[in-house]
C-alpha cells in the first residue's frame, strides 16, 4: 500500500524538526480514514468521528486525555472554531473504502481470520 500525504498549507515544518521549542502558531491536523479528523492547537485537541462522535480535550490541563469536554455546552464554540479547520470536502479511500487506506486497515475491515475489536474478541 502507498503511503499518500494530502496537499494542506504550505507551512513548512522544517524549523519544528531542526528546534522542537520553535515558536509555531499553526494547527495540526490528522485524518484517518474517511471524514474522521483531529486538529490540535497549543491548547486543544478536538477529534470528530464519521459517526459524528467526538472528543475535545484541554491539553493544557488534561495533558493524557482523561476528560473528554466535547458534551460540556460550555465548549461548544471552541468546537466551532476548531471545526473550521476539518477539510470542507471527505472522500472514500481509492476502493471505497471507510476506515483506512487499505485492505485489513481499521475494524470496518478486519484481516482475514481476525474478527477485529468488539467482534467476539472484546
Amino acid at each position: 500500500m502507498a503511503c499518500r500525504f494530502p496537499r494542506t498549507s504550505k507551512a513548512s515544518i522544517k524549523k519544528l524538526l531542526a528546534d522542537p521549542a520553535a515558536k509555531w502558531d499553526r494547527s495540526a491536523l490528522t485524518t484517518h480514514g474517511y471524514q474522521n479528523h483531529a486538529v490540535r492547537t497549543a491548547q486543544w485537541r478536538y477529534i470528530r468521528y464519521e459517526d459524528s462522535g467526538e472528543e475535545l480535550y484541554d491539553e493544557t490541563k488534561d495533558l493524557y486525555e482523561w476528560t473528554n469536554l466535547a458534551n460540556d455546552k460550555k465548549y461548544d464554540r471552541v468546537k466551532a472554531e476548531l471545526a473550521k479547520e476539518f477539510p470542507k470536502v471527505n472522500k472514500p479511500g481509492p476502493r471505497g473504502e471507510n476506515a483506512g487506506g487499505g485492505e485489513g486497515d481499521g475494524p470496518r475491515n478486519p484481516r482475514p481470520g481476525n474478527p477485529g475489536p468488539n467482534q467476539n474478541n472484546e
